[in-house]
């Protein structure tokens, strides 16, 4: 029976140690309430299509419990190819933005953002030439002038893919990926056309010389964005490499006939021109559904 007793008041100290421990936190707890961000119909806010020279009008509402809140979002316009914020969206060439509809909740203590993609295309354009393109390595030719290669001849010329694989100690292929968002305009996957990430090998170089964690592969390719034309040429709209930064020189066209895209970039900076590179690429034509079932 003392046992019981003893077990009794050890329960209720607890529950009483409970209680004071409730009132030291009383006012500190709260129910956060969101915003519901919406186009003014009430719907999803999803990806927007525009055409080159057309006008885009905003269409968003948000509410909280049942009241009106428009007027207190906060609209932030990121150009994803600059990475910069902008006043307005363009729709004079094609692009690539994000809006950002913010509201501060009711304690300020963090803020409510929904975020909805634009692209202004060019519906002119027909093709579609997303896929993997394989560089041709004896039509594909460089001039490496920054004076880091072996022999030293080789920086006065240019030289095709194949020699500079026996200067690097490196092999092919090099492949490259294009991706259609919407008609005309694409992801590349390295506007380098794999000079430093495959041809030159550079993380390996960057690992063995500084460690390895100095850098991730995925910090050589130069990833951008490109549009694809009427008349077949294609406009890169913006490349960076972690490492080697933006490049800003690049042209190229696309033969539908053969499936091939001839490009020609020149990279550098204020300091002088590092590498000067031509040639062509080749889409792999996907596979036949009927070939994947008989293997």
């Amino acid at each position: 029976m003392k046992r019981n007793y003893i077990l009794l008041l050890t329960v209720l100290s607890l529950i009483f140690a409970s209680c004071e421990k409730d009132k030291d936190s009383e006012g500190l707890t709260y129910v956060e309430n969101y915003p519901v961000i919406t186009d003014t119909q009430g719907k999803k806010l999803e990806t927007i299509l525009l055409t080159l020279g057309s006008v885009y009008t905003p269409d968003y509402k948000a509410t909280l419990c049942g009241n009106d809140i428009t007027s207190q979002l906060t609209i932030k316009i990121k150009d994803k190819i600059s990475g910069k914020f902008v006043d307005a969206i363009k729709t004079d060439s094609p692009g690539m933005y994000e809006i950002s509809y913010s509201h501060a909740t009711e304690h300020e203590y963090t803020s409510w953002t929904v975020k909805q993609m634009v692209f202004v295309y060019n519906p002119d354009v027909k093709l579609d030439i997303s896929g993997d393109y394989i560089v041709d390595e004896e039509k594909t030719f460089s001039k490496d002038i920054s004076g880091r290669i072996e022999p030293k001849e080789n920086k006065e010329k240019y030289c095709p893919l194949t020699d500079y694989f026996t200067v690097f100690g490196t092999r092919g292929p090099v492949t490259i990926t294009l991706e259609q968002y919407v008609p005309g305009f694409y992801t590349i996957s390295d506007a380098y056309i794999g000079w430093y990430d495959k041809v030159r090998n550079m993380i390996q170089f960057f690992r063995d010389n500084y460690g390895e964690d100095y850098c991730k592969p995925s910090d050589i390719p130069g990833p951008g964005y490109i549009s694809l034309n009427p008349d077949n040429t294609i406009t890169l709209l913006a490349a960076s490499s972690v490492v080697y930064g933006e490049l800003a020189s690049f042209e190229a066209s696309y033969d539908d006939d053969t499936k091939v895209i001839s490009f020609k970039y020149i990279y550098g900076d204020d300091k002088g021109v590092y590498v000067d590179m031509y040639g062509e690429m080749k889409r792999v034509e996907p596979e036949p559904e009927e070939s994947k079932k008989t293997k």
